[in-house]
């Protein structure tokens, strides 16, 4: 998540040998003090867990299509840049061991995303799902839609000017303006 010349070598083989380049990456710091996008260095057990904001654009200017991460093991808001989808982080959706899911830890948004051919967004979908604490712990609907919420409350926050639209519903499209 660091080496940003990796990341665009990476970019530049995929462009050869697919249509559409979708960069999937686990970064930032954890847990639930991690759900603002901080567009700074962030790290998490003492380990450089890179500018997350910052190296999503930098995928997108490299020509990636989407790019979804994960990591802070919370969900994250989500923008639209240069007409390309990012969802910082989806959170949880299939945890076990010793993983805190009390709260936001346990909320795991689905994406369902459209692309067209040049890899714009054209719509999508988020079915919340979510992971309840406990031995037999597993992704369930939420029926309360929390990561719904959760996602338009930290997108209108973090990206108070992207043209990201989600209802309540969970459909995303591009704001009509």
């Amino acid at each position: 998540i660091n080496d940003y010349r990796k990341i665009s070598s990476v970019i530049k083989e995929a462009k050869e040998l697919a249509d559409i380049i979708v960069i999937f990456f686990h970064g930032g710091a954890e847990g639930v003090h991690a759900e603002a996008v901080l567009r700074k260095q962030e790290t998490s057990f003492n380990e450089s867990r890179g500018n997350v904001y910052e190296m999503a654009h930098h995928c997108i200017d490299e020509g990636a299509d989407l790019v979804i991460g994960s990591g802070p093991h919370v969900t994250r808001g989500m923008e639209i840049y240069k007409e390309k989808l990012i969802a910082y982080s989806l959170g949880n959706f299939a945890t076990y061991g010793n993983m805190s899911l009390h709260g936001p830890m346990g909320y795991a948004p689905l994406l369902k995303v459209y692309l067209n051919k040049k890899g714009h967004f054209v719509k999508g979908s988020v079915l919340p799902v979510i992971q309840k604490p406990g031995k037999t712990s597993h992704p369930a609907a939420d029926s309360g839609r929390q990561a719904v919420t959760k996602l338009q409350f930290l997108s209108k926050r973090d990206f108070p000017s992207s043209v990201l639209n989600i209802n309540n519903d969970g459909f995303l499209t591009i704001k009509n303006f």
